[in-house]
């Protein structure tokens, strides 16, 4: 049995491994361009399209762009005009390619393309140049200047103009992965994850991050985008916190760039700085259920108040920082306790001259074998630039909910974090031993690999149970964007449903601590009502979202999942498994329809599972009324056959959400709807109609 547990896994490694292979192979080939067909014998580069003119300041120092001609052209597309950056002339397409292949840094999605006789005499007056001198620079400084009245550059232009959507939560994680990114000496990938942050509007982040885009840009020496970005950041903050400071870099850098006269004057120490911020939010929520037996019945009513603050002071030798996330439930029907929780509670402590870095308290962690949410501490040390390792330790922490910590089941572990190496590949492994009432939880080993490049991503991950000789968790993921745009993703997830552990034994007894168990059944006893009471979920997923036009595209996914059943066992009954179950989904997306800023969703989705087959249709839209307010209306019908006894029930959702800002620091929402379920059996009729709101503010401090 052991034998062939070891070779299931080593199979999983080889899977691995091969789609590794698979991605670096792709990774060397050469994506393969459309050549229209025009009648000359010139080609050129096609590096980018734009919607807007191209900003001259921030293109990248390649060779290339300076040993062949760069120029722009013009284009219409559906009745928009499109800017065209080229580089030319090359007189085959295998030449255009080979130089291609050393621009994919810049431009993933550059092409080649045979030009005509026109384009080719025109490219002399529209041809730029790259860091050639002073030229291109003041002209575009000067044209920021005289447009800043009512346009910005592109740099600035995504600090104040998106339309994205993001949420808080997730907008600090990717300032957090980039701040780990910049203490690696990741700086190109720093670049990109602050550029993520920029691309979102009216978040706190983005003072921060505008300043950090720059320093980043500056210690990967690419001064010329560290330049436009430290500009951007003057024109959008002239009385910003790092006003002074970016001031300071700009001007280095602007000295840097000619010949010093005697000598440099020594560059003062930035000073430290601190900051505190937060939220408060308070929300009604309100449920309410009427049938024709029953009546009118209020299943829930209560406040939600949820705070958070964060404290961080830096200086040029640590930084310290600190995190409360808490909320307090208020039942107002009386029927169920009041409830306090903390989410996260924790101080973070780095020390730059020591490379060494802490967190204590309530925190979250989903890497290097922790599952979740814990009371504990971790320390990490920056061996080299490229090696990071991890030590923790700590007590799990079921619900967020104040209840004390649970002492019995308690897990330490240690990790490296690898990379990045051959510029895309990044890696983690692991070793982890959890306990519980004095015995063994879990105990594993596993690895994470991750690939990221403009256009392609992988993310690997194993956890074998190196105690129970289980495979506890395999997972591939990737994403594939194709040269005309069409997105592929795709995913294999195989793990034991919960995650493996000796406490896995309590489902289902009369007890609640494993010590109590143990006082019942002996140690190998439980052990075995761990293994009935852990099942194996499996599923596979393939979608793919390709744009139709400037305003519309589509998307789909196939996903089929698996259960095992679990055996009956310790007074517990049998639990069947689910079979194979699948899931159809297509949805059309239209954007800008009405107003810039509108998107429109009509979706389709089938199911057919082990208890019903359901037809959904899901129509959503969200429409700015002007910039304070926002509407998203949304309708959904499902029409299901329930396998057991026949029935068919028909529901129809209308629900209407509304967000109004007030003072860019306080928003106010509103979400209500209904539920109308009419159910037909054996020639009875079961009618029901339930009812949500949900109403309240967000204030940030």
């Amino acid at each position: 049995m052991v034998n062939l547990l070891c070779t299931q896994a080593l199979r999983a490694l080889a899977a691995v491994i091969f789609v590794i292979l698979v991605f670096i192979v792709i990774e060397s080939s050469p994506v393969r361009a459309a050549e229209p067909s025009v009648s000359t014998g010139r080609y050129a580069i096609n590096l980018a399209s734009y919607a807007e003119e191209i900003d001259t300041e921030r293109l990248p120092r390649a060779e290339a762009l300076k040993k062949y001609r760069l120029y722009t052209t013009r284009h219409k597309e559906d009745g928009k005009e499109w800017y065209r950056l080229r580089l030319g002339f090359f007189i085959d397409a295998k030449s255009a390619k080979k130089v291609m292949k050393t621009l994919r840094m810049h431009y993933p999605e550059a092409w080649v393309a045979r030009v005509t006789d026109g384009e080719w005499s025109r490219s002399r007056k529209m041809s730029i140049r790259v860091a050639g001198g002073a030229s291109i620079a003041k002209k575009a400084a000067k044209k920021a200047v005289k447009k800043s009245s009512v346009k910005m550059s592109v740099a600035a232009k995504s600090a104040t103009g998106g339309t994205k959507t993001i949420s808080k939560k997730r907008l600090g994680a990717i300032m957090e992965s980039a701040e780990e990114a910049m203490t690696k000496g990741k700086y190109r990938l720093a670049a990109e994850l602050y550029t993520k942050v920029l691309e979102y509007k009216g978040h706190k982040f983005s003072e921060e991050a505008r300043e950090l885009l720059g320093l980043a840009y500056e210690r990967s020496n690419r001064g010329a985008h560290a330049r436009a970005e430290y500009r951007a950041y003057l024109m959008l903050y002239p009385k910003g916190d790092g006003a002074k400071r970016v001031r300071q870099r700009l001007a280095g850098l602007e000295t840097a760039r000619a010949k010093p006269k005697k000598k440099l004057r020594k560059r003062k120490v930035a000073k430290p700085s601190t900051q505190v911020y937060g939220s408060f939010s308070q929300f009604y929520n309100r449920d309410e259920s009427y049938t024709d037996l029953g009546g009118n019945v209020v299943t829930n009513s209560s406040v939600s108040n949820d705070f958070d603050i964060s404290y961080r002071k830096r200086t040029p030798e640590y930084e310290l920082s600190s995190v409360l996330i808490a909320g307090y439930e208020l039942d107002l029907l009386g029927s169920a306790e009041n409830v306090s929780r903390i989410s996260r509670l924790y101080v973070d402590m780095l020390d730059r001259r020591l490379h060494l870095s802490g967190r204590l308290g309530r925190q979250s962690r989903s890497t290097g074998g922790v599952l979740g949410r814990f009371d504990g501490a971790l320390v990490s040390y920056q061996y080299f630039p490229r090696v990071k390792f991890n030590v923790v330790a700590g007590y799990p922490v079921e619900t967020s909910a104040l209840k004390g910590i649970d002492t019995e089941r308690y897990f330490y572990g240690i990790s490296a974090d690898l990379g990045t190496y051959a510029e895309n590949w990044d890696f983690n492994v692991f070793a982890i031993e959890q306990k519980n009432a004095g015995i063994i939880d879990r105990r594993a080993v596993g690895a994470e690999v991750r690939y990221y490049h403009p256009g392609r991503s992988l993310f690997s991950l194993i956890d074998y149970d190196i105690f129970y000789n289980e495979l506890n968790t395999l997972l591939l993921v990737g994403n594939w964007t194709l040269p005309d745009k069409t997105i592929i993703n795709s995913s294999i997830d195989y793990r034991k449903s919960p995650t493996l552990s000796t406490t896995n034994a309590l489902s289902g007894q009369m007890v609640d601590k494993l010590s109590d168990l143990l006082d019942i059944w002996s140690e190998e006893e439980v052990r075995s009502l761990a293994e009935d009471r852990t099942a194996e979920s499996s599923s596979f997923m393939l979608g793919a979202t390709r744009p139709l036009n400037e305003k519309f595209q589509i998307s789909g996914d196939f996903t089929v999942t698996d259960i095992t059943g679990m055996p009956a066992s310790g007074g517990v009954a049998v639990v069947p498994g689910s079979g194979h179950e699948y899931f159809y989904s297509v949805q059309l997306i239209g954007s800008g329809l009405i107003k810039p800023t509108d998107t429109s969703i009509v979706g389709l989705r089938f199911s057919d599972t082990s208890t019903s087959d359901t037809v959904s249709i899901n129509l959503n839209s969200r429409y700015p009324i002007n910039r304070a307010l926002r509407v998203n209306p949304r309708l959904r019908f499902d029409f299901s056959k329930v396998h057991r006894d026949g029935a068919k029930v028909f529901k129809v959702r209308p629900s209407l959400r509304a967000d109004y800002y007030w003072k860019r620091r306080v928003r106010f929402e509103f979400e209500g709807g209904m539920e109308m379920a009419y159910e037909r059996v054996a020639g009875q009729r079961d009618d029901s109609t339930d009812y949500f709101l949900r109403l309240g503010y967000r204030a940030e401090f």
